[in-house]
């Protein structure tokens, strides 16, 4: 881990303020794609993050000639209000959480139903993991359609609600008073409503991600969300797999924002990971030897990482200069050590009782 890179999950776009901070601490983001992209496609945000190297997109199972006939599929759910498309979206997220070996025909009868008929896949094994692969795409399309939904109409909210804050301003007088708030006001407000928890969601869209990143595993072996039940659920599974708890090892803070304009954004970043190399290359040194070290039963934070405090300090300093609490807010980013779980392996090549290199867990806004 000579440069720190990290792979964000169970999300599969980069486009906004949930993710341009992670651009300060990690050389690069990796995400996953459900579906390859489209080169005729107008790029958004992503694509000029991508373009100055902060993040990589991956599709780990391409579409290929089906890749048309998917994002059909995708449009006429959410354009279309009949009960039709509910009914194939609920039967979709449901075959995820139901039993493996009992929900076969269901998903024979959805990709029936979607595709207009199962094409012949050859072996039973083959065309149960292609249903698989489809549902999971979906689940993960369907989501995002979802959270952009749930922003627009956040935001929407939050104009109504400041529109009638200034109307009563006006009302009382006191509209000459009145002070610009701070841009993270807003931010903070937006990200509070459009996070609130919905039971059963993360679960599902972290389980279908699991299904496409098993598909073609990526070698990165510290992991990034920004959804605190996500993460919860992660550190469940290496409670399961390994028998040996995590180890929370450290907390840093991230501004909550980088800034409103995407040209603001490129600079400030560039600048401040300009100011932060230095440090950043000597906790990816750290990170890199935590990652092949067999960490003891006894062992916490101080002994696995006695320069965390200095670190932290640090750090503050370097956000202070470059992005001021007042003006930038701040989240925190909580690191958890992994023993015995290589994150950049699927769970099937990691035998029982065997000895794995470890593997890093960052959650965004865990307390």
């Amino acid at each position: 881990m000579g440069t720190l890179e990290t792979l964000y999950f169970p999300d599969t776009i980069i486009a906004g303020d949930g993710q341009s901070p992670l651009f300060l601490l990690f050389d690069r983001v990796h995400y996953l794609l459900p579906v390859e992209t489209d080169s005729a496609q107008p790029p958004g945000q992503s694509d000029t993050f991508m373009d100055n190297g902060f993040c990589q997109a991956h599709t780990p199972a391409p579409l290929g000639a089906d890749r048309n006939r998917f994002l059909r599929l995708v449009t006429d759910i959410r354009q279309r209000k009949d009960d039709y498309a509910a009914q194939l979206s609920s039967l979709a997220v449901a075959s995820l959480s139901a039993p493996r070996r009992d929900d076969e025909k269901s998903k024979s009868a959805i990709l029936s139903s979607l595709m207009g008929g199962v094409p012949d896949q050859g072996s039973k094994e083959k065309a149960a993991r292609q249903a698989e692969l489809w549902q999971a795409r979906l689940v993960l399309a369907m989501a995002e359609i979802l959270d952009r939904e749930e922003a627009e109409i956040t935001r929407a909210l939050n104009r109504l609600d400041k529109n009638k804050m200034e109307l009563f301003d006006r009302l009382l007088g006191r509209d000459e008073d009145f002070e610009d708030d701070s841009p993270f006001t807003d931010l903070a407000q937006l990200q509070e409503r459009i996070n609130l928890p919905r039971p059963g969601m993360i679960k599902n869209r972290l389980k279908a991600w699991l299904s496409l990143y098993r598909s073609s595993p990526l070698a990165c072996r510290l992991w990034t969300t920004t959804r605190p039940e996500a993460g919860e659920l992660l550190l469940e599974m290496q409670q399961e797999r390994t028998g040996t708890a995590a180890i929370s090892l450290w907390q840093m803070e991230l501004p909550a924002t980088t800034g409103t304009k995407l040209q603001d954004k490129l600079d400030r970043i560039r600048t401040f990971r300009k100011a932060a190399g230095p440090l950043a290359a000597r906790i990816a040194g750290k990170f890199e030897a935590l990652v092949r070290q067999r960490p003891t039963l006894d062992q916490n934070a101080e002994s696995l990482l006695p320069e965390g405090s200095v670190w932290e300090k640090e750090w503050a300093g370097l956000l202070e200069i470059h992005f001021p609490t007042e003006l930038y807010g701040r989240i925190p980013l909580q690191f958890h050590l992994l023993p015995g779980l290589s994150l950049a392996e699927p769970a099937e090549a990691q035998q029982a009782g065997s000895v794995n290199e470890n593997g890093i867990l960052a959650i965004i806004g865990q307390r």
